[in-house]
């Protein structure tokens, strides 16, 4: 169950904090800011490593919605932070973020239809380097 995986303490506290922010009217955007414990961004880049799979990834943003969808202080989920490294756009390969991005939405839209989706670019596009999240230049492609 996903509960074990970032632990259902940190789910009850977060559940509780969205409550404070209705109560301000402060819309809340949930982040997957990395897949393991750490700082800053994932190593490789992707939203997904060798611990914690895009199965995974993609059960924590259904879990997440079918437990926050009908929140009204969450607005939104941003599906990854800063994808780079082995990040592509479009190529169809298991690191194609377009793909994974187009999934994750999809899937979050069944439990919670209103929030936005955010998806950042990747850090290079066809050998155009720039800022980790984002290089948008591969969605013109698309």
């Amino acid at each position: 169950m996903v509960w074990a995986r970032f632990g259902s303490c940190s789910v009850q506290c977060s559940a509780c904090r969205r409550i404070c922010c209705e109560e301000i009217g402060l819309g809340v955007i949930l982040d997957h800011h990395r897949s393991e414990a750490g700082n800053g961004a994932n190593g490789n880049g992707l939203w997904y490593s060798g611990s914690y799979s895009e199965a995974d990834w993609l059960l924590a943003w259904n879990t997440l919605a079918d437990v926050f969808g009908d929140h009204p202080a969450v607005i939104g989920a941003d599906l990854h932070n800063e994808p780079h490294g082995q990040a592509t756009w479009g190529d169809g390969s298991a690191t194609d973020w377009a793909v994974a991005a187009e999934k994750a939405g999809n899937l979050i839209h069944q439990s919670a239809a209103d929030w936005l989706i955010f998806v950042e670019g990747i850090g290079s596009y066809e050998g155009d380097n720039y800022w980790w999240g984002g290089n948008l230049a591969g969605v013109a492609d698309r």
